[in-house]
């Protein structure tokens, strides 16, 4: 295990040991299950091999222009480049 030193408010402190007191337990215990609690519940679990194709499909309705045939597109990138 690694030791570290860390700075807390002296009234949460004195909660922190009130409350190692009543649980028969440490306040370094207390804080290592509270930083496992807080990684556990921060990190998203990493899947291999996870694909977009995993992500749901989602519906943002129907097109509000109709774009066109290819050819149409193409005249119109080029007359936007010519002006």
């Amino acid at each position: 295990m690694a030791t570290i030193t860390i700075e807390i408010d002296e009234p949460v402190f004195r909660g922190l040991e009130e409350t190692a007191r009543e649980q028969n337990r440490t306040a370094s215990e207390l804080l290592r299950d509270l930083a496992v609690a807080y990684e556990q519940s921060h990190r998203a679990p990493r899947k291999k091999g996870r694909s977009i194709r995993d992500i749901p499909r989602l519906s943002l309705g129907g097109m509000l222009n109709p774009v066109g045939t290819i050819d149409e597109i193409f005249e119109e990138m080029v007359d936007l480049r010519n002006e």
